[in-house]
């Protein structure tokens, strides 16, 4: 799932640090395909964008520093340093799911974010 995963950042955000997905807008699929990994299950992976809401903070001379038109601050003063900030973009993600034909149903998934900067 996208909502509520933390990432150090993401591409495109106007800030670098720890992210938090806090809404998901929407999602395009692009393209989709289907491959049997054995006799059992089958690997459908699906490309696309999704329009997300990332919660982060930003350094407060930083943000003094540059024009920071897209972001919209929730706390300038959340603490000395540093104001907590969101940031709607939109970002490739990219979806692997994993389907068992003897059970009948999803034995795994995985949901990316193409363009995350480092997963923890």
């Amino acid at each position: 799932s996208l909502l509520y995963r933390s990432a150090y950042g993401v591409e495109g955000l106007q800030f670098e640090n720890d992210v938090t997905v806090s809404g998901v807008h929407s999602v395009r699929i692009d393209g989709w395909e289907a491959s049997e990994i054995d006799d059992d299950e089958v690997l459908i992976s699906f490309a696309g964008f999704a329009e997300l809401e990332m919660d982060g903070y930003i350094e407060k001379y930083e943000y003094d520093m540059d024009e920071h038109e897209e972001l919209y601050i929730s706390d300038p003063d959340w603490n000395e340093w540093v104001m907590a900030v969101s940031q709607t973009i939109e970002t490739p993600i990219k979806v692997d799911i994993v389907y068992s034909k003897l059970a009948g149903c999803v034995a795994g998934r995985l949901v990316a974010l193409v363009d995350e900067i480092e997963i923890y």
